[in-house]
């Protein structure tokens, strides 16, 4: 079969023109192939993001009811530790208000011995008072040998400068009946001269016993070395004496 230029440019014009659109239609059935795939893309992601999203609302709701159910229990722990302190210290208080009750009731007990004990002792020191004042005088040998009978003034005053020893000695535990214990002095030591000394002031001041009497019961409190300085020093004087004391005391101190 035979073809004319013309026609066969007619064909190949007419094919290029099949040919381009079939192309076009192929890129628009691409073209819409594409878009549908985006469209589904997009749409498979947004139902990504809502499932992720509700996962993570779920998984906070989760943990949220977690989150009170632990305190939820921390409280009820904390309530059972409160009860149980309070319970404790309900116990002690019971405990120290008992100790208190019972120390207070030993206390009374005590006071009530102590004072039932001070009234047997007082009536025994009555019963031995009035045997003593009911006993009768015992005869001696020398009981028709009568002291001589002293002036009034001379009884008034118990401080006798012409009495003996022995006498004196009677007159000072009458006196100062408080003094058990008479102190001592051997010229030794740091600090016994000061209780010596503070013991001889309160007997001048608080009995008014005189110098001589004093003096008179040196040669007994004084021992050891310090014996001979009555028998240096025939004085009456206590100040003699005491400037005695305190210098021998400075002597041993230094």
């Amino acid at each position: 079969m035979n073809y004319s230029l013309s026609s066969l440019t007619k064909i190949v014009v007419q094919n290029k023109k099949e040919i381009d659109s079939i192309k076009f239609m192929v890129v628009n059935n691409k073209l819409k192939v594409s878009i549908d795939n985006t469209h589904r893309l997009i749409q498979g992601q947004n139902e990504l993001y809502k499932y992720i999203k509700d996962i993570k609302d779920k998984a906070f709701t989760i943990d949220y009811d977690m989150s009170i159910d632990n305190l939820t229990e921390k409280l009820n722990k904390l309530s059972i530790s409160v009860e149980k302190f309070e319970e404790k210290t309900s116990s002690h208080q019971k405990l120290l208000l008992d100790h208190v009750e019972k120390s207070d009731e030993a206390r009374m007990h005590l006071k009530d011995d102590i004072q039932s004990e001070i009234r047997l002792i007082t009536e025994k020191m009555d019963k031995i008072n009035e045997a003593n004042s009911n006993m009768p005088k015992l005869s001696t040998p020398f009981s028709h040998i009568r002291s001589p009978v002293k002036p009034k003034e001379e009884l008034k005053n118990p401080f006798i400068t012409n009495l003996s020893y022995q006498d004196n000695n009677q007159v000072l535990m009458k006196e100062a009946p408080q003094l058990k214990e008479w102190p001592k002095f051997t010229g030794e030591g740091e600090y016994y001269h000061m209780s010596f000394i503070k013991t001889i002031d309160m007997l001048q001041e608080d009995y008014a016993i005189p110098d001589k009497l004093i003096t008179a019961r040196l040669h007994s409190l004084f021992e050891k070395s310090a014996k001979k300085m009555v028998l240096w020093h025939k004085t009456n004087k206590w100040q003699t004496y005491l400037v005695f004391v305190q210098t021998r005391n400075n002597h041993q101190v230094g």
